[in-house]
Order: C-alpha cells, then structure tokens, then sequence
C-alpha cells in the first residue's frame, strides 16, 4: 500500500512540481520576452497565488476555475485552446509515465538490494 503511494506521489508533487510546472512557466515564457524577468516573475507569482487559492479555499480546482473564469473572457479563450491541444491528456499521460517510472525504478532497487544482500 505504501509503495502504491509512493509512486503516485513521486509522479505528481516531486516530479510535478519543480519540472511541471516550471517547464509550463519556460514554455509562456517567449511570449513575454519584451517583459523579460517582470513577465517571469508575474507568471511565477500567478502560479503561487493559484496553489496558495487552492489550499486556503479547500475548493476543488474545477470550482475555483469556474469561479474565477469570465463567461466569453480571456481565461475560458484560453483554456479552450489548451483543451483543444489536448493539454490535459498530455498532463494525465506524463504523470503517468512518472509513476510507473518510479514503480520501475522501485523494483529495479529492490532486486540490486536482494542480490547485494544474498535474498
């Protein structure tokens, strides 16, 4: 039960949160250029503030997305065209491929540990 867990957490907040999230940022990143570090740094914040909304709302983020989203607005414009890209299959699918990665990983551990230690 803990080893179900642990993969499913090494495939969303660890692996996720530094390298998902981070590599979204880098990738809005060319349409700020003639912002350069200040489009940087409101992007960044825009990520924090949703996580920190998040966590203090206890909302599920499909609520919170409806609540703050404008009916025609360019949130829902957007996030039309993410859906159309398929965004959110590519999220499901890399964590995903992390998960059973780190099931991978884990097992390949354990058998070094077995062989090492004569089990």
């Amino acid at each position: 039960f803990g080893v179900v867990f642990a993969n499913i957490f090494r495939g969303i907040p660890f692996d996720g949160q530094g390298v998902y999230h981070g590599n979204l940022l880098m990738l809005l990143n060319p349409y700020g250029v003639l912002g350069g570090l200040l489009f940087l740094l409101l992007s960044s914040q825009t990520v924090l503030g949703a996580a920190k909304l998040l966590m203090d709302s206890g909302e599920h983020p499909g609520q919170l997305k409806d609540r703050v989203t404008s009916p025609g607005g360019t949130a829902i414009a957007g996030i039309h065209t993410l859906e159309e890209g398929g965004l959110r299959t590519t999220i499901i699918n890399a964590v995903e491929s992390a998960t059973r990665r780190s099931r991978e990983l884990g097992q390949a551990m354990i058998e070094d540990f077995q062989k090492n230690n004569g089990k």
